[in-house]
């Protein structure tokens, strides 16, 4: 089995169609580590990748300690250069944005993914963005 490093992605960002297969290869990473669970994933790629809303989603059933839990996570992708606007843009959306039937934001993960590198100077940048939003 071919093995991914983070050249691999950093080079899918440079392309042009890296924009495009995001969502797919997602996609097929979360459905390789949680196909036993059966989950429920949706994540958009090729010419659909442009449309309004979240870029996928995954809703995954599991057992811990006997109990049947719930994983639900809202997933917003990108390739950009300038992933902390993208990631601050993507994220004020968010708040405001229409979850799927039955889901609750108090039971959802949000996840914003790049393929960029993020330096430590960045993430906490990031988080400041984010701790100021919800203040």
């Amino acid at each position: 089995m071919p093995r991914i490093d983070i050249h691999h992605l950093q080079e899918l960002a440079e392309r042009p169609a890296g924009k495009t297969q995001l969502g797919e290869l997602v996609r097929r990473l979360i459905y390789a580590t949680v196909a036993k669970q059966q989950p429920n994933l949706h994540f958009l790629a090729g010419e659909s990748n442009g449309y309004a809303g979240w870029d996928g989603w995954v809703e995954v059933t599991y057992e811990e300690n006997g109990s049947i839990r719930k994983h639900r996570s809202l997933w917003e992708l990108s390739t950009d250069r300038s992933f902390e606007k993208k990631f601050s843009r993507d994220f004020k959306s968010a708040k405001t944005k229409k979850l799927p039937e039955g889901w609750s934001k108090s039971d959802t993960i949000y996840v914003g993914m790049t393929l960029r590198s993020v330096t430590p100077n960045a993430l906490a940048s990031i988080k400041e963005n984010f701790n100021k939003d919800e203040r």
